[in-house]
């Protein structure tokens, strides 16, 4: 059809490009290290399937269809796809495992303290300088740059 790339390599092409863009899109939310895991995991899982005597390692189109594509004498090599497919998803959930014990440690790990300049940094209170704003009328805390209170309107001085 498209010379030697036939309708399921451009399936699993087209699965592949998602899978990469999914991955990205993660990463960029934080999430990456469990996508990476888990495709990681797929590959090594793919480079690592059997091989079989005089015929080698099976087409990934083979084996992603578990054998459902052989015909004639091919289908005595069925066993063999469906294991090597086993094998690509066992290493997928060991890298998602993998992944996902990764990001936990790194979210867990404390951060140095970064320098605080003021005492505004410090606290979740209003600060004008270094004195702390409440409304004089209800005591609600005031925004260095409000000019009425939020909570009973009262005019700030």
């Amino acid at each position: 059809m498209f010379g030697s790339i036939g309708l399921p390599e451009l399936i699993i092409l087209a699965v592949l490009g998602f899978a990469l863009f999914g991955i990205i899109r993660a990463i960029r939310r934080g999430n990456g290290l469990i996508l990476l895991g888990l495709a990681a995991g797929a590959i090594v899982g793919f480079l690592l399937r059997p091989s079989i005597t005089l015929v080698g390692q099976l087409p990934l189109g083979v084996v992603l269809t578990r054998g459902a594509t052989l015909k004639g004498l091919d289908v005595m090599l069925k066993p063999f796809a469906e294991t090597s497919f086993n094998y690509i998803i066992v290493g997928a959930l060991i890298g998602l495992g993998a992944g996902i014990a990764i990001s936990r440690i790194g979210r867990s790990t404390p951060q140095a303290p970064s320098t605080i300049t003021s005492i505004s940094e410090a606290t979740d209170h209003p600060v004008v300088g270094d004195v702390f704003r409440y409304c004089s009328k209800c005591g609600a805390a005031l925004t260095a740059s409000a000019n009425f209170c939020g909570s009973c309107g009262n005019k700030v001085s």
